[in-house]
């Protein structure tokens, strides 16, 4: 269950009515979409195909980043001692390897316009 936290505008996830996660802004990954949109603006290839890509990428990297706040909120109620690694480690590893991999996509295809005979 999530709910709002008192006096802030984070909410605070609750699994069995025991609360074990904050949210705070930096949760919601945006500035890393923001990072990749950039990015991807950076190489240029056509603007549907660009905007195509950032919209499944952006889709992408939320649906990654539901799925880590998820998974994260069930290791910390599962393994409260395990809460350091998973939220400093694990779980930023999770979105950064989505987003490097992202990358990787879009650089293998600006390669292959500008290099088609390879």
């Amino acid at each position: 269950m999530v709910t709002p936290w008192a006096a802030t505008e984070d909410l605070v996830i609750s699994i069995m009515n025991q609360p074990v996660a904050r949210l705070v802004e930096g949760c919601n990954a945006v500035s890393v979409m923001i990072l990749f949109v950039a990015f991807v603006i950076g190489i240029p290839q056509k603007i549907s195909r660009s905007l195509w890509f950032i919209l499944f990428s952006c889709i992408t990297l939320y649906g990654i980043n539901i799925l880590r706040i998820v998974l994260i909120s069930i290791g910390i109620y599962a393994r409260p001692s395990w809460t350091t690694i998973l939220h400093d480690l694990v779980f930023p590893g999770i979105i950064y390897g989505t987003v490097l991999l992202l990358w990787i996509i879009w650089i293998w295809q600006y390669k292959s316009k500008v290099n088609p005979d390879e």
